[in-house]
């Protein structure tokens, strides 16, 4: 019989408990507890030794403290278990919201190009053939007709480029931007350069079309009397850097 020892065993089990249960929620402050779990069942057994020199007691009460240190510690373990499954199912969540953006821009891509593009890849074609065959008095009108329609296609790939992929090599964007360019303005010499800093790094597709909006609208603007001889870009890590060069400067 263990004299004088149930009361004191069942008050240290309950705190032991109480620790276990209601214990802090982040790892560190988990694996500190569990240690003076371990350290106060230490001290609450070499106590009841020396109260009451009883040997089942001290082994019942190490027991007691080997198992309630053993079970907060895999509760902490349990608690980290968790935490790591609730930082994996967010990482999947947003993979999985990105792939479905991806798949999202490719199908608005493929509808443009597969509807819009066809249907104004026809109309230009058939103002080509009135052009060709002359227009008579509707001459001008049928040519304006046909800069628009070049226009808007060259707007459509460009949209359709940027949808397909949301970010592109940097030697990718410096290609587009020049292409686009030497396409809308034959006449006009295209110089580029990737910089150091963007050799490894993945461009936004927007940057592109924003650098070639942006030369567009300087054209437009051209101071009077100045024509423009070349264009120079360069591509950096943060966006790129288009200029155009006027004659006599």
């Amino acid at each position: 019989m263990l004299s004088g020892a149930p009361v004191s065993h069942a008050l240290v089990w309950g705190v032991h408990l109480a620790i276990l249960w209601a214990g802090p929620r982040r790892l560190g402050h988990r694996l500190r507890t569990s240690v003076g779990v371990g350290v106060a069942s230490a001290a609450i057994t070499v106590a009841l030794w020396r109260a009451e020199q009883d040997l089942r007691s001290m082994l019942f009460a190490a027991s007691l403290g080997i198992a309630a240190t053993w079970s907060h510690h895999t509760h902490a373990m349990t608690y980290r278990t968790l935490e790591l499954l609730e930082d994996e199912r967010a990482e999947l969540r947003t993979a999985l919201d990105r792939i479905a953006l991806v798949e999202e821009r490719a199908r608005i891509a493929r509808e443009l190009h597969d509807g819009l593009g066809a249907r104004l890849t026809a109309l230009y074609w058939r103002v080509q053939r009135l052009t060709r065959s002359g227009a008579g008095a509707l001459g001008p009108r049928v040519a304006e007709i046909a800069a628009r329609t070049s226009h808007a296609l060259g707007e459509l790939r460009a949209t359709a480029w940027v949808l397909r992929a949301a970010t592109r090599p940097a030697s990718e964007v410096l290609d587009f931007v020049r292409a686009r360019i030497a396409d809308a303005h034959p006449q006009l010499a295209v110089e580029g350069a990737v910089s150091a800093d963007a050799i490894e790094v993945e461009l936004s597709s927007e940057l592109g079309l924003a650098a070639v909006r942006d030369v567009e609208a300087t054209l437009r603007g051209a101071p009077p009397g100045k024509s423009p001889e070349r264009v120079e870009l360069t591509v950096h890590a943060r966006g790129v850097d288009a200029s155009v060069v006027w004659r006599g400067e």
